[in-house]
């Protein structure tokens, strides 16, 4: 690996291990655990409570990466970690859009103002749809560069 590669590991390290430590503040002791992460979004981190699971995960992946030295295999695990947040992420939209209880209502997500309505929550489930099958691609791509590299 680079040392441009090593350092934005590095960086990427601190980022998450200091979004793990605010999402125990947020979810554990102001009881905020639903509370929407925007900026964390290209995380994966949705709301703080994600933050305590993919906030160490996160860290554990640079440090796997560090260790095995592998540029490849840090972005072999982002893509397959899209791919199951992806489908994650489908079932929860798809499911919320036809419950009768309202976790979060449309008008407090970002885009609504674009549809005005809570067809937000079914344009959610069709985003979550198209990143997984881009991180389907990656993985393949990654997977495909990791393996060779032995």
């Amino acid at each position: 690996m680079s040392d441009g590669q090593v350092l934005f590991l590095s960086v990427y390290l601190v980022v998450n291990a200091l979004i793990f430590i605010k999402s125990v503040e947020h979810s554990v002791k102001k009881n905020n655990a639903y509370g929407l992460t925007n900026w964390a979004i290209p995380l994966g981190i949705f709301v703080w409570g994600d933050g305590l699971v993919w906030g160490l995960f996160w860290v554990g992946s640079v440090l796997a990466s560090l260790y095995l030295k592998s540029w490849v295999f840090f972005w072999l695990v982002v893509s397959l970690f899209w791919v199951v947040r992806g489908l994650g992420e489908t079932i929860f939209w798809l499911n919320h859009q036809h419950s009768s209880k309202t976790l979060y209502p449309a008008k407090d997500l970002p885009f609504y103002n674009l549809v005005k309505n809570e067809s937000i929550w079914f344009i959610y489930q069709i985003a979550a749809q198209a990143v997984t099958v881009v991180a389907i691609l990656f993985s393949l791509y990654f997977g495909k560069l990791w393996l060779g590299s032995f």
